[in-house]
């Protein structure tokens, strides 16, 4: 009886897993269409303060997994952080209920009734709809004077700049409990140029006989706009250990005082949001009476220098003019640095640098402008002080500061080109004998019995003809290349242009050497020299000197077409560029530089 029993319980619990089993097949097979789908929204509480925290549910009931997201209601009234997602699968009397819960935390950020609109999904073209909530908000808890547990604060130490003024931002959390896992929602500061002011502070304060923890953020905030600025409250969320309170079922026979102990007292971690409230300010405008025409907008309190790099310069060399600006504000953005034109100098302006510093809570910067000096003519010069506007917001007046003056010693360039041709011998100069450098290979007849038995052939009388006319040949050849000797040491133009491409190949070879090393600024001078110097000997003049936009004028003059002139002009302000300013070139483009200048010279010497 007992074996037949057994044998019927077997037989049963096959029967219901085989079941079970073809359910889930059939239920893998159809899909998500076996089931109806449903959307719930629900919360932890509707009720609470403005420092907790609202959880907010939302379930999709259903499906097995979710590809479609819960799209959320607006919710303006609220910060939400997105939480976990989780699954769930669970038979009950035979049947599937599998279900999808998404989890968002809320904070409010005002009291009242909020609302908490319908949460949507859209699966397979069909929408689904929860219901709305609302929930109601209450002040936050305070005990007298001092707020309880923990807040925070916000505020700075002007509410009424001058734009671009320096003002220090404080941010402070304040809290008599433990906190973990503190987030911050720092404000935007949007209209503001915002700077940190070192590392968070952590400190002790004591307030009404109780001891807080203070952590405080402190920021430089530069007002770029006139008028109403305001900086939008700080929201932190924190989880505090709260003691718990004891039950009064266990109270003790031996007084309270025992089990009030914390050691006999649990925690919880009750998460919190702290609230700070706003700050507006009204940034007033730089006044207009006494503003110098020269002022770029700088608040603060400045000095400015000048240094050259070298006081003594020949004509076409470059030095480095450095101005640099120290002080006391927003030195971001000063552009340049405004200077008188000085005559009879090129000026290239490098890239600037901008370091910051701190010193305190104030923010100091240094700002430094580069300028290259090309001057084009000899003589004395002198660069008058430069001067620097800023508005000191202290004392309310705009201030000037100047540099000293700088005297600069130009003295002429000598000639760099080297004419062999110019270096001739002058008349007058002792003649050198003649010695001989060998005997012909054919020997001498000094008889008339040599003569016999040669017979009057062309070959003989082209012979005879070409030892009568050699001498007379060789003569007026020796007479036109002392001629053309005599012209190249008497005529130096003439020497010039005849030796122009030469010295010009000679000069680009040089620069040759420097396409791989560091001191590609000796490149581009040698290109430079180059071109100019072959210019200056087709015309006979000193192009070292000269401008790019002054041999554009040389060239037109000669007969060549615009088009060239202005090709050659703006190659010529390429390499000043390249050799006076900062350049980052690569090898390959400096490789395509001399192949430029090379193929220039070709076509300048077919047109000059």
């Amino acid at each position: 009886m007992t074996g037949v029993l057994h044998n019927r319980l077997v037989a049963s619990c096959r029967v219901s897993v085989t079941w079970i089993v073809l359910t889930v097949f059939s239920t893998l097979i159809h899909g998500q269409s076996a089931f109806a789908i449903g959307l719930e929204a629900t919360v932890d509480k509707t009720e609470t303060t403005l420092e907790d925290q609202i959880i907010l549910t939302v379930t999709v009931s259903g499906v097995r997994g979710l590809n479609e997201r819960p799209e959320l209601p607006p919710l303006q009234d609220f910060v939400v952080n997105e939480g976990g997602t989780s699954s769930r699968t669970e038979i009950i009397n035979g049947q599937f209920n599998s279900s999808v819960e998404i989890t968002y935390a809320l904070f409010p950020k005002r009291v009242g009734r909020l609302s908490i609109g319908p949460v949507t999904l859209t699966v397979k073209g069909e929408t689904y709809t929860s219901t709305p909530i609302v929930v109601t908000v209450l002040p936050a808890e305070q005990s007298g004077k001092e707020r309880a547990d923990a807040y925070i604060t916000q505020e700075v130490d002007s509410s009424t700049p001058y734009v671009n003024q320096q003002i220090v931002y404080t941010f402070r959390f304040v809290s008599r409990l433990q906190a973990m896992d503190a987030q911050l929602q720092a404000p935007s500061f949007k209209g503001f140029w915002a700077e940190d002011l070192g590392k968070e502070r952590h400190y002790q304060r004591v307030m009404g006989g109780i001891s807080y923890s203070v952590t405080e953020i402190r920021k430089a905030l530069f007002p770029s706009n006139t008028g109403p600025a305001d900086i939008e409250e700080s929201l932190l969320t924190c989880r505090l250990l709260v003691p718990q309170k004891r039950s009064r079922k266990m109270d003790s026979p031996f007084g309270d005082s025992l089990f009030d102990n914390p050691f006999f007292r649990g925690e919880e971690a009750v998460t919190k949001t702290l609230h700070s409230e706003p700050i507006h300010l009204e940034v007033r405008p730089l006044p207009r009476e006494g503003r110098p025409q020269d002022f770029k907008g700088l608040v603060g309190k400045f000095s400015v220098m000048a240094q050259l790099g070298q006081n003594t310069l020949k004509v076409g060399d470059s030095t480095t003019l450095t101005i640099t600006v120290r002080g006391r504000g927003n030195l971001r953005d000063l552009a340049d640095i405004s200077m008188d034109t000085l005559p009879h100098v090129k000026i290239y302006t490098d890239n600037p640098s901008f370091q910051m510093e701190q010193s305190g809570d104030i923010i100091e910067g240094t700002k430094v402008f580069k300028k290259a000096l090309v001057p084009l003519q000899e003589g004395p010069m002198d660069i008058p002080p430069i001067a620097v506007s800023y508005f000191d917001p202290l004392s309310g007046t705009y201030e000037v500061a100047r540099t000293e003056a700088v005297h600069v010693s130009i003295s002429r360039a000598p000639e760099k080109e080297v004419l062999s041709v110019a270096e001739s011998g002058t008349p007058g100069r002792q003649q050198v004998a003649v010695r001989s450098l060998g005997e012909d290979i054919l020997p001498i007849h000094t008889t008339l019995s040599a003569l016999s038995g040669t017979s009057s052939s062309t070959g003989s009388m082209a012979i005879v003809l070409c030892v009568f006319l050699a001498p007379p040949l060789a003569f007026f050849a020796n007479l036109g290349f002392k001629r053309r000797k005599d012209r190249l040491a008497m005529d130096r133009s003439y020497a010039r242009r005849r030796e122009a491409l030469r010295n010009a190949r000679r000069e680009l070879g040089r620069a040759r050497h420097h396409v791989a090393v560091a001191d590609e600024k000796e490149f581009y001078r040698g290109l430079s020299r180059a071109i100019k110097g072959f210019i200056g000997d087709k015309e006979n003049l000193s192009a070292l000197a000269l401008t790019p936009p002054e041999i554009e004028q040389r060239l037109t003059a000669s007969g060549l077409t615009a088009e060239v002139g202005r090709t050659v002009r703006e190659f010529l302000e390429e390499l000043e560029y390249c050799q006076y300013v900062t350049s980052q070139r690569t090898i390959a483009e400096r490789e395509a530089l001399f192949k430029k200048a090379k193929k220039m010279l070709l076509q300048l010497d077919k047109r000059l």
